[in-house]
């Protein structure tokens, strides 16, 4: 029976040998292949320098992941306890999770039915209430590498004077529609960018903040390790705590990994592109399944259909032919802790809870082969007919 994973990572065999080479470089067999340990290169500030290159944002910070791009994003808009950030109910939960650290609330907004980005309108309607006074931030998810509308947002965030983040982990080298890179635009505060995770098991952790603000740049590279600063005398050997943080850098192991994805994120992206496009003209005009909807400026990082009945049923079936597929996402008041700490309704976001009963997620990554492609469609194909008789 073929098999084919929901997500492989676009690595090559090629890149062993620089993924050794930075091993080597930081351990003590490195002396026996007479590396000079003071000239090593600093993978993590080429990283932050290609990314700035690529985005055209003016600062970019390298991060452990996207949970870390997202608390400094919040440490430096100064959210604390108390404070309120919207967010969107159909989201990863680690947006949530990273406003509660704070002991901030979350405020939960329905999603577009179609499209499945957070409703501007509704962010308005809870800006426009009595104690709107403790709304200070936005955060705005990008759904599965199609981008969200963000004109919208950009008002509001001016109207209002909140504080305005984009949420673009696992999307990374998505663009506006006016071709600039989600990251870039000088009218939201930061962007979180990071690679797609989505395998049961992570092989590495690469997040990114990107930012147009020189200030804020400053705050977040401050707060990313521990807060520390370390003094000039003595070379470094004394250091201060400025403020309260964690550690939030990423290893020189995971830089270099993620320079090698990023070197073919044109690459990637096109591939992607291909893959989606079997996916369209291999199963358009199925009773009972809708495509997602066609976006010239989506980077196909996700595929999710949606299937009017049977979608836990298919999806087992799907994963008995050896098909592993996922579900993005579970609406955050369906979860426990969500559901009780805020005492959130089952129906309370409907457009949400709709989608969340249909959406299913197929594979879809670089290193899929038309073979692959084919058997996802022939056996999603042969399920759903036989799922209608």
């Amino acid at each position: 029976m073929r098999k084919v994973p929901f997500f492989l990572y676009g690595f090559q065999e090629g890149d062993l040998k620089g993924i050794t080479d930075v091993i080597a470089e930081h351990s003590s067999f490195g002396k026996e292949r007479g590396i000079a340990f003071d000239q090593v290169p600093n993978y993590v500030e080429i990283l932050e320098k290609q990314a700035s290159e690529i985005t055209k944002a003016p600062h970019t910070i390298a991060v452990s992941s996207q949970i870390s791009a997202t608390l400094l994003a919040l440490q430096a808009l100064e959210i604390k306890r108390n404070h309120r950030v919207i967010c969107s109910v159909y989201c990863h939960p680690f947006v949530p999770e990273c406003i509660r650290y704070f002991d901030a609330e979350p405020v939960f907004v329905d999603v577009d039915p179609t499209t499945l980005a957070m409703l501007p309108e509704k962010c308005e309607e809870l800006l426009l209430k009595k104690d709107k006074e403790r709304i200070k931030a936005m955060i705005v998810s990008h759904i599965g590498g199609t981008p969200t509308e963000m004109d919208p947002f950009y008002d509001l965030k001016e109207k209002y004077k909140v504080g305005l983040i984009e949420e673009a982990s696992f999307a990374v080298g998505m663009k506006y529609k006016d071709g600039s890179y989600v990251g870039s635009n000088p009218r939201s505060d930061f962007t979180i960018v990071s690679h797609f995770l989505g395998g049961k098991e992570k092989l590495f952790n690469a997040g990114m903040l990107l930012t147009n603000n020189e200030e804020k740049a400053k705050k977040c590279i401050s707060l990313r390790y521990h807060s520390k600063e370390r003094g000039s005398n003595n070379y470094g050997l004394f250091y201060d705590i400025v403020d309260m943080s964690l550690d939030h850098t990423m290893s020189m192991l995971s830089a270099r990994m993620a320079l090698y994805l990023a070197e073919r994120l044109e690459m990637h992206r096109e591939r992607r592109t291909e893959i989606a496009k079997m996916y369209r003209e291999g199963l358009k005009g199925i009773s009972g399944l809708t495509l997602p909807v066609e976006n010239k400026d989506d980077v196909h990082t996700l595929f999710i259909v949606r299937l009017k009945k049977s979608r836990d049923r298919i999806s087992s079936l799907l994963y008995e032919a050896g098909i592993e597929t996922s579900l993005h996402f579970i609406p955050i008041n369906l979860l426990s802790y969500y559901k009780n700490k805020f005492q959130l309704k089952v129906m309370q976001f409907p457009n949400a809870f709709q989608a969340y009963q249909e959406v299913l997620s197929l594979p879809l990554y670089a290193g899929m082969s038309n073979e692959d492609v084919q058997y996802v469609i022939d056996t999603l194909k042969e399920i759903l007919a036989q799922e209608l008789e």
